[in-house]
């Protein structure tokens, strides 16, 4: 992982593109004992039981891992964690394993002693699992001791694993674990049901509008997500054709910003001059510049 071994530790906002990862190693032949699976995470590959551990706002956006190997905890955010919290992350991440006794989850391989995933979301093309005497989980791949709690988190898609269906946990150690599961499978997790219930609602019922939101092809966390940045055109008071009072776009990081795909918006009493970084400007901007992250104008 991006991070090998997290103890007592936070990781947070950051994004991965182009992840490519591969691992080919039996638990047992680096420290000796069998109980200490190989922990392939692209952000953390195992976190360990010091500390508060946090992995936050992170976003996997592309990529593929491949592994090979007896005992195997492999994640779409973290691989393997002993204590720990997973919450507001995103994975869109390919994972192929061949070995025996391995452990797929599309956001966590492996859970141990008391790991908590909140908010989360797997929507990447696929969790494969070739292997014998596996498992695989749309959010947890394997509760292996303790207490586990996945809760308000997402996977997409048709996932199977030995011809059935795979739920958000995948497996669990029965009467000598605890696991709190709350995942929800969803045909398709960019729609606004899943982003309210991701963000939650506020006092009059309305749903909270950050961090996640709806992105062209799939799930934006943050203003960034499979389609690239989100750049954000606020009409401030007046409104776009259709009378919407907001349109977004997403671009690639490096990509000139331009409202070519907006349009101008109208305001009773007002001409339009421009776009600006702020509502209270005076004076437009010339130039939007280029992407380097999500931008409202």
């Amino acid at each position: 992982g991006f991070v090998g071994v997290l103890g007592g530790g936070i990781v947070k906002n950051l994004i991965f593109e182009n992840v490519d990862i591969q691992a080919a190693t039996n638990a047992g032949d680096i420290t000796g004992s069998k109980e200490n699976q190989i922990s392939v995470g692209p952000v953390v590959g195992w976190m360990n039981e010091n500390g508060n551990n946090k992995v936050l706002d992170c976003v996997v956006a592309s990529g593929t891992i491949r592994t090979t190997g007896k005992g195997q905890g492999v994640g779409g955010i973290v691989g393997n964690a002993k204590n720990g919290t997973i919450s507001n992350c995103l994975s869109l991440v390919e994972i192929h394993t061949s070995g025996s006794e391995a452990y797929i989850g599309g956001i966590i391989g492996i859970t141990k002693t008391n790991v908590t995933v909140s908010s989360c979301v797997y929507a990447g093309p696929g969790l494969v699992n070739t292997g014998s005497n596996g498992s695989v989980g749309g959010v947890v791949g394997n509760v292996y001791s303790g207490t586990a709690t996945a809760q308000n988190s997402y996977f997409e898609g048709n996932l199977t694993y030995n011809n059935n269906p795979v739920v958000g946990v995948g497996k669990d150690c029965g009467s000598k674990c605890t696991v709190n599961d709350t995942t929800h499978k969803a045909d398709v997790t960019n729609i606004e049901k899943v982003v309210c219930a991701m963000n939650g609602k506020n006092a009059d019922g309305s749903c909270e509008e950050e961090p996640w939101s709806l992105g062209q092809t799939g799930l934006s966390l943050n203003g960034y997500g499979a389609d690239g940045y989100k750049i954000i055109f606020n009409a401030n008071g007046g409104a776009f054709a259709g009378s919407a009072v907001t349109k977004n776009i997403y671009l690639a990081s490096g990509m000139a910003i331009t409202d070519n795909e907006v349009g101008k918006p109208s305001r009773n009493g007002f001409s339009f001059e421009g776009w600006a970084a702020t509502a209270d400007a005076t004076e437009s901007l010339e130039n939007l510049g280029t992407v380097s992250k999500s931008t409202k104008f």
